[in-house]
């Protein structure tokens, strides 16, 4: 289970690479929760996005990851969620609670997913190296 601060420090590199993507296209930053990733398979989308980005009524939206490989989901505009479809691309890309995606809407129904996952943050830790008598800082 991830610590409190690895959560954090996803979602912070995350955001900062939202930042770097510029204002070409409307993006925005989901941690990803229990309910996103396990059982339930459920991913909702922030309100102000789907009311300014995505279609009005239910719709299949095309989820892209870094590799190009299509997804298509279903977008249930009601309750501004992705139902059928996401639980196939979170288990093709092993998604976990506290991971951290940037959706990017390239296309009125097409979002590029750029996945920041635990793992790559926990392992950034582990190999900064301390100089002797230095104090302790965080390289992402």
């Amino acid at each position: 289970m991830a610590t409190e601060e690895e959560r954090r420090m996803a979602t912070e590199r995350a955001e900062h690479f939202q930042l770097s993507l510029g204002d070409a296209f409307p993006s925005f930053v989901k941690p990803m929760l229990y309910s996103n990733v396990t059982r339930v398979f459920w991913l909702g989308l922030p309100k102000e996005f789907c009311k300014d980005h995505l279609p009005r009524n239910d719709a299949i939206v095309t989820l892209v990851d870094f590799r190009g490989v299509r997804f298509h989901i279903m977008y249930i505009a009601r309750f501004c969620a992705l139902s059928g479809g996401w639980r196939a691309f979170a288990s093709h890309h092993n998604l976990m609670v506290g991971d951290t995606c940037v959706f990017e809407r390239t296309g009125p129904t097409v979002l590029k997913v750029i996945i920041q996952t635990l793992q790559h943050v926990v392992s950034c830790i582990l190999m900064i190296p301390f100089a002797r008598g230095s104090k302790a800082s965080f390289v992402l």
